[in-house]
């Protein structure tokens, strides 16, 4: 399938969240551009926990067959940019905007982005957060 001119769904965040909305929304034979900065939350090399079949194995390797699981579907786009802006047009559809200033069309829109660790301002704490957890 090529890509549509309008996305059913258009899911910023291509982390587990993201990507787990999508292979639902695939399921229903839906269309989905997810937007991703590449950026995620458990970006350390900490083994996954609680995501059954992925005990103690590295998060990259989740992301990596689940983007392959989606785009192998035909119904999945994904785009390596981040989104800066949305507006809803007059026949209610969602145009987003990325970072690399193209435009994309969708009828909903799903936030999947996550939270992001902000540490305190203690030399080496960053550093060591993850080892400690």
């Amino acid at each position: 399938m090529s890509n549509p001119t309008k996305y059913d769904v258009i899911i910023i965040g291509g982390g587990h969240a993201g990507m787990s909305a999508a292979l639902t929304l695939y399921r229903h034979l839906h269309t989905c551009l997810i937007l991703d900065t590449a950026k995620p939350r458990n970006a350390w090399p900490l083994p996954c926990h609680a995501v059954s079949g992925w005990e103690g194995r590295k998060p990259e390797e989740l992301r990596a067959a689940s983007r392959a699981e989606l785009l192998a579907t035909g119904l999945v786009t994904f785009v390596d940019s981040e989104a800066v802006s949305f507006t809803r047009e007059s026949d209610g559809d969602l145009e987003i905007t990325d970072s690399r200033g193209h435009n994309w069309t969708g009828r909903k829109l799903l936030i999947a982005s996550g939270k992001r660790n902000v540490f305190p301002d203690i030399p080496g704490y960053a550093e060591n957060y993850p080892e400690r957890m």
